[in-house]
């Protein structure tokens, strides 16, 4: 069930404190999946998206540019919120993000 849960949900983002850069998601998909990185190189990988982000600007590393060449356009269309907010983990079914009862039935 939890499975279900995680995989009918995403990130939705605000500061990028929360949110896990390689293995949530938050751009549409989970990057670790998108750039077939092998499952035992998952568990290292713990960077948030807001150590991607520098005054409201995305900010990757060249190595990482030129290792996944794709890599940017993932999240090119992804704004970054210009006031300090929380992330929300939001259900991707509902208009408003929130999993009621009556959707998970």
């Amino acid at each position: 069930m939890f499975n279900e849960l995680k995989s009918n949900s995403s990130w939705l983002l605000g500061n990028g404190i929360d949110i896990n850069f390689w293995t949530d998601s938050w751009c549409g998909t989970v990057l670790v999946v998108a750039l077939i990185i092998p499952s035992d190189l998952h568990a290292p990988l713990k960077a948030s998206v807001s150590q991607f982000i520098i005054s409201n600007a995305w900010n990757i590393p060249q190595i990482l540019l030129q290792m996944f060449s794709n890599l940017q356009s993932y999240f090119e269309d992804i704004v970054i919120p210009v006031n300090d907010r929380d992330d929300q983990y939001i259900w991707n079914h509902s208009h408003n993000g929130d999993l009621s009862f009556k959707e998970a039935y």
